[in-house]
């Protein structure tokens, strides 16, 4: 009865050990699956936040750009009104204008575009550590599987070192028994 006991027990002990283990591996796997929700979830939003923004940039852009267009064109009626033909200054004016305008829309995209990448760039961030996080929750996962075999295993091994080696408690009552 004593060596079925011992064999209960360790194996019991060793199981408990390499639940508790397992346990503690699931846990932070769970918390590896949430950051790895909220990662997304975030990059998702500067996703979204950043095809806002550039469909904004675009819808700016034309605004501004038929703005100046209606400045130009009470340029040319004003130059119309006062009896000047449209050469010399008056193109030059016309053609400054002309200028500034692509010049101020160009730079308005361009600067916009350069928000939109930093938030496409932040959602890949986001991305990566979403990534990372799950990754982390399988490498959790497998490490407490791990870790049950190795305690399971140690608790074999032990209790077969014991039982079997030369002092054993086993083989100590077996050799009183027989009068050794």
């Amino acid at each position: 009865m004593g060596v079925a006991a011992m064999v209960v027990g360790t194996l019991f002990s060793s199981w408990m050990q390499g639940r508790a283990q397992q346990a503690q591996a699931e846990a932070a796997a769970r918390q590896s699956e949430q950051n790895a929700q909220i990662a997304q979830m975030n990059a998702d939003k500067a996703q979204e936040t950043a095809e806002r923004q550039d469909e904004n940039n675009k819808i700016n852009a034309e605004n501004e750009r038929r703005r100046a267009l209606l400045r130009m064109g009470q340029q040319r009626a004003a130059i119309g009104a006062s009896g000047v033909t449209a050469s010399g200054s008056a193109a030059a004016a016309l053609a400054d204008t002309g200028y500034a305008i692509n010049e101020q829309t160009g730079m308005g995209l361009y600067n916009g575009r350069q928000q939109v990448d930093n938030m496409l760039q932040q959602s890949t961030d986001f991305q990566n550590q979403s990534n990372f996080h799950s990754t982390n929750a399988r490498n959790y996962r497998a490490a407490g599987k791990r870790a049950m075999m190795n305690s399971m295993l140690t608790g074999a091994f032990s209790l077969a070192s014991n039982l079997y080696t030369g002092v054993s408690s086993a083989s100590q009552k077996t050799a009183e028994a027989t009068g050794m």
